[in-house]
């Protein structure tokens, strides 16, 4: 679905506003959950069942089909085959990877706002993703933490596709994300607790 100008800078206003909100209860970088959003959804061109994050559905939880392409090794692609997930293609990549197109389930939530919640989740408490927000909250890098993200720390990258991590860093610094996040900021002033 291609988006018109007017309904791309809505969207980004709903996603600036909910990583900001997100930012101020958490503590997870809205620049770089604004730009993660943006990748993965497309604008939120692609957000079934509220997810712009394609966070994999847990065992009961409500969910959706999708349709997704991931870069995996050939051990990973025999492990997701075990593992019963419906393969449709899969083609060799420079890099020794292979890009495979499979059907997942993926999470299904009420609103923005909780995949947001959710995504802020798995940075803060997910077994690959703790460390390196304990070490973001001390050293507080932006750019630091999207490096670990993508693998620089020796741990697994949040995501597979090679340039996932170049294109969130480039979105970060787009001025229209940065206008979307200083007014989404602005729009509702901090409050100190005790205050009104």
């Amino acid at each position: 679905m291609s988006l018109t100008p007017a309904q791309r800078a809505a969207n980004l206003a709903r996603i600036a506003q909910a990583a900001v909100a997100l930012e101020r209860s958490r503590q997870v970088p809205a620049e770089l959950c604004t730009a993660q959003c943006i990748v993965e959804s497309a604008w939120l061109s692609k957000a079934p069942g509220n997810n712009p994050f394609g966070i994999k559905a847990r065992p009961g939880q409500p969910s959706v089909e999708v349709t997704t392409t991931e870069f995996l090794t050939p051990a990973q692609l025999a492990r997701v085959r075990a593992a019963g997930r419906r393969i449709l293609s899969a083609t060799a990549v420079p890099g020794g990877k292979l890009r495979v197109v499979l059907v997942d389930s993926f999470a299904a939530f009420p609103s923005l706002e909780d995949s947001f919640a959710a995504y802020g989740d798995l940075l803060i408490q997910g077994r690959h993703f703790r460390a390196r927000f304990a070490r973001y909250l001390q050293h507080r890098s932006v750019e630091q933490l999207l490096a670990e993200m993508s693998g620089a720390d020796g741990q697994p990258p949040y995501a597979t596709d090679p340039n996932y991590f170049s294109t969130v860093r480039s979105l970060m610094q787009q001025a229209n994300v940065r206008a979307a996040l200083a007014a989404a900021r602005s729009a509702v002033p901090v409050t100190s607790p005790g205050t009104s």
